[in-house]
């Protein structure tokens, strides 16, 4: 029989973070679209918060293969890792628009 082979993880987490970031946009222009939200830093927070479920199940698939201690346990710990990104880039995001609208 022939070997199995298996793409470097590296670039299985790439494929995942790509779809995933594909996945992120199309709920970036749902809620900008749709839902009318017309601030861009919630609006990011909002799609990027609802894209980390997709992401939590990209990476199990794709990338790490199965859940250390349930799927639930190991979704919230998601969410408490990427909540430190979603409040420190909504900030980094608000602060940069005040400074660009102040320069006008």
């Amino acid at each position: 029989a022939l070997p199995i082979l298996h793409p470097p993880r590296y670039l299985c987490y790439m494929v995942s973070g790509f779809v995933c970031d594909l996945i992120q946009f199309v709920v970036d222009v749902f809620l900008h679209l749709v839902l009318k939200l017309e601030d861009a830093s919630l609006c990011w927070a909002l799609g990027f918060g609802i894209s980390v479920s997709f992401r939590h199940t990209s990476h199990r698939y794709l990338v790490f293969g199965d859940y250390v201690g349930g799927y639930w346990a190991s979704l919230g710990r998601m969410y408490a890792g990427y909540s430190i990104i979603i409040v420190l880039s909504t900030i980094f995001n608000i602060v940069i628009f005040w400074v660009g609208k102040e320069q006008k």
